[in-house]
């Protein structure tokens, strides 16, 4: 009796063991299915589409599978997440719970998983007249936007040097959950795996966005190499973020080291504003521009060389003149965790003290515009010291 029910029990492990092996080796098992239902797109004025290629059949027709390598060309394919090799771009929020779809909408914050497929859908062994049917110098590239709002395509192309066509192509589409908020993507990694999921080599990003791409492979050959009838597929993750800034505007006098979001005036002497931009986001700030305003005839800004040098995030030194003040001034690009400061002379005017015990505050601006942002405003007020009214 002992001996029965250990055999009975070692049946059982044997069956489980089995069963965890088969769904391990499965493909949907591993990463998951495919929503077709999250492809309807809601109706917006774009052309943009999920699309692949080539479309035509007539650009098919002619091409012997027999006498060249020919990749993701089967429609119908229970091997690849979505059954069809041609769409075989996909993409998801990073969790097993999620599935695949060809739309969707990015978060702040949140990590996405793409999916690429590839195959080399000839028949196994000599093509033709013993033609070669491995495809040779196989690649993928990726084309990723930084930044995303509206509605836009990443694409994927696999490239062959000798199969027919040389080039196929897959986009899915994403646009922010929040249009009026920009998200930036940012690619982090990559990986080449077998069919069965085993991670054959990871890919540096940059080799992904370069136009020849990098190089793939299905099993243990070496890269670029698909021999006739494999797969496998590369898996990589996009970070995505809405970015962030701080931007602060305080005011000074002549010489002075202290400054506040405000000054009391008593006597006729100059004030230094300065502007500080901080980029605390995960990604570069792209064309900061600075913008200067008073809001009252007391005071101007001085012109030309009378403005203190500033230097800016990159070391870049340079004055103002009064065009720069008024239309913006290109600060150009600052680097994630830099900060440019902008200092500049305010002079009094004939008949600041009067016009100031009058309005009895001046308001000063800074406002500063970065690509993808709205414009933010900034300021700091001049008031009158109570001996001067």
């Amino acid at each position: 009796m002992p001996k029965k029910c250990a055999g009975m029990k070692s049946s059982m492990i044997a069956l489980l063991i089995f069963v965890l092996l088969s769904g391990c080796s499965s493909q949907d098992q591993l990463y998951g299915e495919y929503n077709g239902e999250a492809d309807a797109l809601k109706l917006d004025l774009s052309s943009q589409r999920p699309t692949f290629w080539p479309r035509q059949n007539d650009e098919l027709a002619g091409i012997d599978w027999n006498k060249s390598p020919r990749i993701n060309g089967d429609k119908d394919s229970d091997s690849v997440i979505g059954g069809d090799s041609r769409k075989f771009l996909l993409l998801r929020k990073e969790s097993s719970a999620n599935t695949f779809s060809r739309t969707l909408e990015v978060e702040d914050k949140e990590t996405y998983e793409g999916y690429v497929y590839f195959s080399n859908d000839s028949p196994s062994g000599l093509g033709e007249n013993g033609a070669d049917l491995t495809s040779r110098d196989t690649r993928l590239a990726l084309e990723i936007p930084t930044k995303v709002r509206t509605r836009t395509s990443i694409s994927a192309s696999l490239l062959s040097a000798n199969a027919q066509p040389k080039i196929v192509g897959s986009t899915v589409t994403i646009e922010s959950s929040d249009v009026s908020e920009t998200i930036y993507l940012k690619l982090v990694s990559a990986e080449v795996r077998k069919q069965d999921g085993k991670i054959l080599h990871t890919i540096p990003v940059e080799d992904l966005w370069k136009p020849q791409g990098a190089l793939i492979q299905c099993g243990e050959e070496i890269p670029g190499v698909l021999v006739a009838g494999c797969s496998g597929f590369v898996t990589f993750k996009l970070e995505a973020t809405q970015s962030t800034f701080k931007a602060q505007l305080s005011l000074g006098f002549d010489n002075g080291r202290d400054y506040m979001n405000y000054v009391t005036a008593a006597d006729y002497k100059g004030i230094w504003a300065r502007f500080v931009f901080e980029n605390t986001g995960k990604v570069e700030q792209k064309n900061v521009n600075v913008r200067f305003k008073i809001e009252s005839p007391a005071f101007m800004f001085t012109p030309g060389d009378q403005s203190p040098q500033e230097v800016d995030a990159l070391g870049r030194i340079y004055t103002f003149d009064l065009q720069d003040l008024a239309a913006g001034k290109h600060a150009g690009d600052v680097p994630i965790g830099k900060q440019v400061e902008i200092i500049v002379r305010i002079e009094p005017q004939p008949g600041w003290a009067e016009t100031l015990c009058a309005e009895k505050e001046v308001n000063v601006q800074g406002d500063v515009s970065v690509d993808g942002f709205y414009s933010f405003t900034t300021s700091a007020s001049i008031y009158p010291d109570s001996a001067l009214c």
